[in-house]
């Protein structure tokens, strides 16, 4: 039996990197999948090849900066599958300043936390609404960085002022989320990742990546399947009384 046999999930950002990683671990551990990202060919892509390996699974674009588009997913996948059992709100923007607030732009500041703040209210108001009327409970991971908890990681390009300040604000959702929602049974958690050698950092050579993974005290940076193992414990019913925690994938980075 799989981790997660008889499971639906639904995965935000599934189309590259981490969110990639999660839906092909959540497939291969037993769930049915819904796969929500805007970009409807790399999701398209992948929900043929967990088809291919025997798997179920559904690509549903999504922009999560829109709440129609956010409740469209949560109703397709129910429409699809009949139920929602956890989902992995994932999605996210990097940031491409690394300064102090003072000179930070303010157009991006908006345009991550619409991402990462809206984007996840969004998810977490939606998918928590069909879980409560299902009756069935769930649970609900949000990912979150070490960036919400510190200002800046040692050995990366500096002050993340927008990340920091929407990072931290998944972390308070998630906690209010938590504490509402336990008398239905659906649990909210979060997680605060540290580097992954996903995207720009897992295409580095060789030399500069061995740059990276000095300042992770396990020796190394995350690949995506480290923090899939982690989202599939919280949706797994290993966890069932585990609720409103917020637990660091990060290789003891804020150690």
């Amino acid at each position: 039996m799989g981790l997660l046999d008889g499971k639906v999930a639904i995965v935000t950002g599934a189309s590259m990197g981490i969110g990639e990683a999660v839906a092909q671990f959540f497939a291969a551990a037993g769930a049915r999948v819904a796969l929500a990202a805007r970009s409807e060919a790399a999701i398209g892509e992948l929900a043929e090849r967990i088809r291919r390996a025997g798997r179920d699974a559904i690509a549903i674009p999504t922009d999560v900066t829109n709440e129609a588009s956010v409740q469209e997913l949560v109703a397709k996948t129910v429409e699809r599958f009949g139920q929602l059992d956890c989902a992995v709100n994932n999605a996210g923007m990097n940031p491409s300043f690394f300064g102090p607030i003072e000179e930070y732009p303010m157009d991006e500041f908006r345009a991550i936390c619409d991402v990462k703040v809206y984007g996840v209210a969004y998810c977490v108001k939606h998918e928590i609404a069909a879980m409560k009327a299902a009756g069935r409970g769930g649970s609900i991971v949000n990912h979150s960085s070490i960036v919400g908890l510190r200002g800046n990681v040692a050995g990366e390009r500096g002050i993340y002022p927008a990340a920091s300040m929407s990072q931290a604000a998944v972390v308070g959702l998630t906690m209010a989320a938590a504490a509402s929602s336990a008398q239905f049974k659906i649990r909210v958690n979060a997680l605060a990742i540290g580097a992954v050698a996903t995207g720009h950092l897992g295409s580095l050579p060789a030399e500069e990546r061995a740059r990276y993974d000095e300042h992770v005290p396990l020796g190394r940076l995350a690949g995506g399947e480290d923090v899939a193992a982690a989202c599939a414990y919280f949706c797994s019913d290993l966890s069932s009384w585990v609720t409103g925690t917020l637990v660091p994938i990060d290789g003891g980075q804020l150690a």
